[in-house]
């Protein structure tokens, strides 16, 4: 199951020795920070398009309703009421991500906060690579505890590699 967000998960593991256990960084450890791919020297870039990127008809404004685009319909019946109307749903920006750990069923504050991701092409769709900061990371993401629906697996074996083919197995 996917969540209803394009998300970006970055773990940060400080490295161990052998006398040192590796340890799992937090947001107060250190910044991680993401680019595109790129080279300058591709060709791609020399002569990159004047217009903007296409990005099918999810940006525009929904004719069935007063001002929101089709993105905000899409997701709203997704998050709390009136939630979505607090963050911009910009072209190359992402959906708002909630922070999970605060509303844990067991330990958090039962608060919902988000945080929104940009593109590092946001600024010129064809030509930027800016780095941009993962405005939050998690060390403890609770998304499947309690989860109302589904059921788990017993003996899965999901390290198992099997062929299929005309072989016996």
């Amino acid at each position: 199951m996917l969540p209803p967000f394009n998300v970006l998960h970055a773990i940060a593991i400080k490295q161990g020795s052998s006398s040192v256990l590796p340890a799992l960084l937090t947001v107060l450890d250190c910044d991680i920070i993401y680019s595109a791919a790129s080279n300058p020297n591709d060709p791609a870039l020399q002569n990159p398009p004047a217009e903007p990127v296409f990005k099918t008809n999810f940006w525009d404004l929904n004719q069935a309703q007063n001002g929101t685009t089709i993105a905000f319909d899409a997701y709203d019946p997704f998050y709390p009421p009136s939630i979505l109307n607090l963050f911009p749903l910009d072209v190359d920006r992402g959906l708002p991500v909630p922070d999970l750990a605060l509303l844990y069923p067991l330990t958090g504050a039962g608060q919902l906060s988000a945080e929104q991701q940009d593109m590092p092409g946001i600024s010129a769709p064809h030509t930027a690579n800016v780095p941009q900061t993962i405005k939050r990371f998690d060390t403890d993401l609770p998304f499947f505890v309690n989860f109302p629906f589904g059921y788990p697996l017993v003996d899965m074996n999901w390290f198992a590699a099997r062929r299929y083919s005309n072989d016996t197995l």
